[in-house]
């Protein structure tokens, strides 16, 4: 592992013990899991250019500020999810049985609620971040966020089909969770230009 992987490593889990106490084996996992994904997606890159690497480091700290905001404890099984969210979509030698091998089931679970799937519909995408763990829920809220904070690096289609799905679909979530969670996607639905 290079000396900047080991760094970035330090400086995330750092970051996140600020807010959430850790026990030796979840500080562990956390690494591993920083790792993994880090690792996975190498050579993955967003559409504005940087390393997709940075979009599950991003989601997992958002997803602890938003645990922050709507008063929960953030889960550090929240947190290796939050890092490894995207695996079992964009890498082809990642499934959930290899999450649940290599981290638990639980995180596995959520992985696999969080995973995207082909063909599917706003309902059915609705449907299932309802029905998805609490954390789960907070995970994908916070992947949207992000995902919005960096739309206006995409093509317009793009931007407003993601912004009407937004509409859709995550904002009812977002206020169902805290009121407080609604007025940070509408502010962040108002950055994105669609023209």
């Amino acid at each position: 592992m290079s000396q900047s992987t080991t760094r970035g490593i330090d400086r995330f889990v750092a970051e996140i013990e600020k807010y959430v106490e850790l026990s030796d084996w979840y500080r562990r996992k956390i690494r591993q899991a920083y790792r993994t994904a880090k690792e996975a997606h190498r050579g993955q890159f967003r559409d504005g250019g940087d390393r997709y690497f940075d979009h599950p480091r991003e989601v997992a700290l958002m997803y602890v500020g938003i645990c922050r905001t709507v008063g929960v404890a953030a889960d550090p099984n929240g947190i290796i999810a939050a890092l490894l969210h995207d695996v079992v979509e964009d890498c082809e030698d990642w499934t959930v049985q290899r999450v649940a091998d290599e981290f638990n089931n639980t995180v596995a679970e959520d992985v696999d609620s969080l995973t995207n799937r082909k063909g599917e519909t706003a309902e059915d995408l609705q449907d299932r971040i309802e029905s998805a763990s609490p954390h789960a829920k907070l995970i994908k809220l916070a992947d949207r966020l992000h995902n919005l904070s960096t739309l206006n690096e995409c093509s317009v289609e793009k931007r407003r089909r993601k912004v009407q799905e937004t509409e859709d679909v995550f904002l009812g979530i977002a206020e169902s969770v805290d009121p407080a969670i609604g007025t940070l996607f509408r502010a962040r639905l108002a950055e994105v230009a669609i023209t």
